[in-house]
C-alpha cells in the first residue's frame, strides 16, 4: 500500500502537471503581503509624524501664550490671573502630552501585531502553495519559493524596525520638546 502511494507520488511529481500558475500563485502571495506590510508602516510612520507635528505645534502655542501673559504682568493684579491661566495651560499640556504618548505607544503596539499576523498568515499561505507547488512541480522548484521568500520576510522585518525607529524618534522628540 505504501509502495503504491510512493510510486504515485513520485509519477505525480514528474508528471508534467506542473504549471507556471502555481510558482507564480506563490510569489504573487509573497508580493502582496510585502506590499501590505510596506503600507501600514508608511501609514503608522505618517501618523507618528502628524503626532509630533501636533504636540510640538501645541507646545509651541502654549510658549507664545505664556510669554504674552508674563509681559501683561507688568499690572500686579494680573499675576494671580497669569498664575491660574499658566497651571491650566500646563495641565493641559501634560494632559496632551501623556495622552499623545498613550496614542504613540497604542500606534507601536498595533504595528507590532499587525505585523505578527501578517508574517503568521505568510507562513501558513506560503507554505500550503509551497506544497502544492512541490506536489505540482517537484521539489526543485523549492529552492527559488524559499530565496522568495527569505527576500519577503527581510523585507518585512526592515518594514517593522523602520516603524519601531520612527515610533522611538516621536517619543523622544516628544520627551524633548516638552
Amino acid at each position: 500500500m505504501s509502495s503504491r502511494s510512493s510510486s504515485s507520488i513520485s509519477s505525480k511529481s514528474s508528471s508534467s502537471s506542473c504549471s507556471s500558475s502555481s510558482i507564480v500563485v506563490v510569489v504573487a502571495i509573497i508580493v502582496v503581503v510585502v506590499v501590505v506590510v510596506v503600507v501600514v508602516v508608511v501609514v503608522v510612520v505618517v501618523v507618528v509624524v502628524v503626532v509630533v507635528v501636533v504636540v510640538v505645534v501645541v507646545v509651541v502655542v502654549v510658549v507664545v501664550v505664556v510669554v504674552v501673559e508674563e509681559v501683561v504682568v507688568v499690572v500686579v493684579f494680573v499675576v494671580v490671573v497669569v498664575v491660574v491661566v499658566v497651571v491650566v495651560v500646563v495641565v493641559v499640556v501634560v494632559v496632551v502630552v501623556v495622552v499623545v504618548e498613550v496614542v504613540v505607544v497604542v500606534v507601536v503596539v498595533i504595528v507590532v501585531v499587525v505585523v505578527v499576523v501578517v508574517v503568521v498568515v505568510v507562513v501558513v499561505v506560503v507554505k500550503v502553495e509551497v506544497e502544492v507547488v512541490v506536489w505540482e512541480c517537484g521539489s526543485g522548484v523549492v529552492v527559488a519559493v524559499a530565496v522568495a521568500a527569505a527576500a519577503a520576510a527581510a523585507v518585512a522585518v526592515a518594514a517593522a524596525a523602520a516603524a519601531a525607529v520612527a515610533a522611538a524618534v516621536a517619543l523622544v522628540v516628544v520627551v524633548v520638546v516638552v
